[in-house]
This record gives C-alpha cells, sequence and structure tokens, in this order.
C-alpha cells in the first residue's frame, strides 16, 4: 500500500528538518553532536520524513563514504541531488558511530584553527549542502499545485530529480560512483576478499569488511600510509576472527614492495622498526624469537644454586640437636635414682625406736 499523506503535511515535515537543520549549522562544537542527534532522530521517527532518508540513503553506497571520506580531505559530490544525499548519509553515520567519529572527522577532514575552526569548515562545507538541499525539496513541494492525498515516495523522487536535473537513476549517476576514473583507486586484495567469503559472516558483517578491504588497499596507495589506520583496520578483521586477521596480515605483506617504494610504514613494518629499535638496548644480538632464552637458562641456574644451599643448612642442624637430646636427659635420670635409696636408714630408726 502507498504512503499517502497531504501535501501539507510534507511540507511541514521537511520545513521541521530545514528547522532542526539550521540550529546544527549554528551550533557550537560543543552542542554539534547534540544538534546532530536532533537531526538524525527526527528522520528516522517521522514518517513523512523517513520515506526522504531512505532515499537520500540509498545513492551513497557505504564504500562511497568512506573512500570520500578517507585521507586529509572530503570529497563532496558535484551533483545537487548527490550532494545533499551524501550529506545526509555522512551525518547518519556519524550519529550511529558507523565506523566515522566527529571528533576525528572534523580535525582529519578540514581545516581551521583548533577544533572551533575546523568544526566551522564542517559545517560549511557538509551541513551548508544538507541545508541547501533540503530547502530546494521544500521549495518543490511549495510549488506543486495539487491538493489532497499524495503518495509520500513519489513525490520525493520527482522532488531528487527536479534538483538533479530530471535524472531519475539511482546510485549509478556520475557523481554516486565510488571515484572518478582519473583517480585510478586500487581495488581490494583477492585473497583477502575471498577469506571474508569463505568466513560465511552475516551479510551486513561481510559488507563492512568489504569496505575495509578497500579502505586498506587506498590507504597502502598513499604515499606515506598511517600505521595508526592500519593498526585499525587490522583490528576491524582480527575482532571478527583471527584467520581474517591473519588474512590482512597477508595482504599487508603482498603490499610491502609499493608500500616501502612509496617511503610508507606498513603495520608489519613498525612492529619490526620497534623490535630492532629494541634490539639495539640489548647485548646480546639474539634473534627476536630467541631473547627469552638466555633469561630462562639464568633462572634454571638460580634455582640449582639455591637448592644445595636450603639441603646443607637443615642437614646439619638436625644432627646437632638429637645428641644435645640425648646427653643432656640421661645423667640426669642416673642423678635421681641414688637419691630414692632411703628404705634401709628408715628400717634402723624403727628398730631403735623399738628397742628403747
Amino acid at each position: 500500500m502507498s504512503n499517502l499523506a497531504r501535501k501539507t503535511e510534507l511540507q511541514n515535515a521537511v520545513r521541521t528538518l530545514v528547522g532542526y537543520i539550521d540550529d546544527l549549522r549554528r551550533a557550537g562544537f560543543h552542542d554539534g553532536a547534540t544538534k546532530l542527534r536532533l537531526v538524525v532522530n527526527y528522520c528516522q521517527k517521522d514518517q513523512v520524513i523517513r520515506a526522504l532518508s531512505e532515499q537520500l540513503r540509498a545513492r551513497i553506497p557505504t564504500e562511497v563514504l568512506h573512500e570520500r571520506t578517507s585521507g586529509d580531505a572530503i570529497r563532496l559530490p558535484r551533483a545537487p541531488r548527490d550532494r545533499l544525499a551524501f550529506a545526509h548519509t555522512l551525518l547518519y553515520h556519524l550519529k550511529q558511530g558507523w565506523k566515522l567519529e566527529l571528533r576525528e572527522l572534523v580535525t582529519r577532514a578540514f581545516q581551521g584553527a583548533g577544533v572551533e575552526g575546523r568544526w566551522a569548515a564542517f559545517q560549511r562545507e557538509v551541513v551548508g549542502a544538507y541545508a541547501e538541499g533540503t530547502e530546494a525539496v521544500l521549495r518543490h513541494l511549495e510549488a506543486r499545485t495539487d491538493e489532497g492525498l499524495v503518495d509520500v515516495d513519489a513525490t520525493f523522487r520527482e522532488a531528487l530529480a527536479a534538483l538533479g536535473g530530471g535524472d531519475e537513476g539511482g546510485s549509478e549517476g556520475e557523481d554516486a560512483r565510488p571515484a572518478p576514473a582519473d583517480e585510478e583507486l586500487p581495488p581490494a586484495s583477492p585473497d583477502l576478499l575471498a577469506a571474508v567469503d569463505r568466513a560465511g559472516l552475516p551479510e551486513d558483517v561481510a559488507c563492512d569488511l568489504r569496505v575495509d578491504a578497500r579502505l586498506l588497499a587506498i590507504e597502502l596507495r598513499k604515499r606515506a600510509p598511517s600505521p595508526d589506520r592500519l593498526v585499525e583496520l587490522e583490528r576491524s578483521f582480527v575482532a571478527v576472527s583471527p584467520a581474517l586477521g591473519a588474512a590482512l596480515r597477508g595482504a599487508l605483506g603482498g603490499q610491502a614492495a609499493y608500500v616501502r617504494e612509496h617511503g610508507g610504514a606498513s603495520v608489519r613494518d613498525a612492529d619490526a622498526r620497534r623490535a630492532a629499535e629494541a634490539d639495539d638496548v640489548e647485548d646480546d644480538p639474539a634473534p627476536v624469537g630467541k631473547k627469552k632464552a638466555p633469561a630462562a637458562r639464568k633462572k634454571a641456574a638460580a634455582a640449582k644454586k639455591k637448592a644445595p644451599a636450603t639441603k646443607t643448612k637443615k642437614a646439619p642442624a638436625a644432627k646437632k640437636k638429637a645428641p644435645a637430646t640425648k646427653t643432656k636427659k640421661a645423667p640426669a635420670a642416673k642423678k635421681k635414682a641414688p637419691a630414692t635409696k632411703k628404705a634401709p636408714a628408715t628400717k634402723k630408726a624403727q628398730k631403735k625406736v623399738g628397742r628403747r
């Protein structure tokens, strides 16, 4: 059954959304997260705006969103309709915390004096594009002359088509593609993708890992890949299963030649460098895997030295105590025995008494 509503209901719902977006555009960074939640929550709870939200999010796949927000700058689409869809989907992911965090994105991908300056740049580029797009949709609804009930989904499709120049295509438009052809973005590692497919994961989890596999290839393509970013991607695979973590490390090893050529550092290279620095402190030049052998030998030798010491101390002590008890008690018993021979003396005394 079609989702029907009056034209005035559509207009009022979009007008309310424009008000929430305007509050977000004027808020400081401290209040930005709260205003962002209000915008997204309204898009989820209002029955009319939810139809618009679903159409906008369908135009920007998750893979495209992460590709355009990776690096030190975001790349908004040029077409007005896809620009609106990108801004809406980005705010939705930021509110949900799906691999994107507001402070991290603002400080990494925008320029300005401090956090507030970078936040102002985010408001101009992203929130401003969102506000312009929703205001254009509202103008299209206000220009309609039909009265009575209208199909909400069809009405929003028409409004977005008018915003984008009349093209009714979905996410296959020029600006909705993963990236322009001249960027030559590298494909994800086939072995890593095959490992994800073999894992038998739920489709949503597998989709996220395929996006991460593509992001890994993009990161390694940079002139200086970020070790922290690579560690973050590695953790997302290890958290699912150790086998996927091993597959990701294999992909890192396969790209090592490219990384070294461009002066970057992969996770494995960073670990090897830290291990080498630790070796310089040690006098023993043994390999990393055999460092603990000398320490174990020292502990064993120390244990052997302590064992004889305890035996030699306890044995003589026992021997000394045994003779001492025998020599002291035996003479005492011999001295008391003669003292008990008083019977003859008492008998003589009794005889003397009887004679008297």
